[in-house]
């Protein structure tokens, strides 16, 4: 249901987002005006009251329904914070969905043009809207990945200057894939 709203609400089509996010990163590359940002932890990061804040209120029964709300340890019960377990079947669609609505929320109060896109922590946002959407996810509690962000913008004096950008597997500067090869095996 919610990769189905993601789709008709917007251009959101998960099984083609990882390859959209590449090729807008390495047309970034080139020309700076998008940022890539990267959320630490973010399905952890999570709680019931960001749920209550952001999803329609008809939603939060099949939320709840469908939500482990405690875990055993040592054959202690836990209660979870988290409303978003990975490897649970809507936490995908659901970060997804969340991280889409709160940057279109920011760009749309900025007036500010450019594409949002967002594929689970993948976020791909107009470069000149990215500080004020850091802002507004640390006001919220979530972490950006500084790692593996990148918001620099075009500069004027330096009209050559490449940037890269990173999302979803493909890593780029100046529009090159300089992804470095990474055997899949113990050498």
């Amino acid at each position: 249901l919610i990769r189905a709203k993601l789709e008709k609400g917007t251009h959101i089509d998960l099984a083609k987002q990882q390859e959209r996010h590449r090729l807008w990163a390495q047309v970034a590359s080139k020309t700076g005006h998008l940022a890539t940002i990267d959320m630490s932890k973010a399905s952890d990061s999570f709680t019931w009251r960001h749920l209550e804040m952001l999803m329609p209120m008809s939603w939060l029964p099949a939320l709840r329904d469908v939500r482990s709300s405690t875990i055993e340890v040592e054959g202690k019960k836990v209660k979870l914070r988290s409303v978003m377990l990975m490897g649970s079947g809507h936490t995908f669609p659901l970060q997804t969905l969340l991280f889409f609505s709160l940057a279109e929320s920011v760009r749309t109060l900025l007036k500010c043009r450019g594409k949002v896109s967002v594929y689970g922590d993948d976020i791909i946002i107009p470069s000149r809207m990215s500080q004020p959407f850091i802002a507004v996810m640390s006001e919220l509690g979530f972490t950006i990945n500084s790692e593996k962000s990148f918001f620099d913008k075009p500069d004027p004096d330096r009209p050559t200057m490449t940037f890269f950008r990173e999302s979803c597997g493909g890593d780029y500067k100046g529009g090159v894939d300089v992804r470095p090869y990474m055997p899949e095996c113990n050498l």
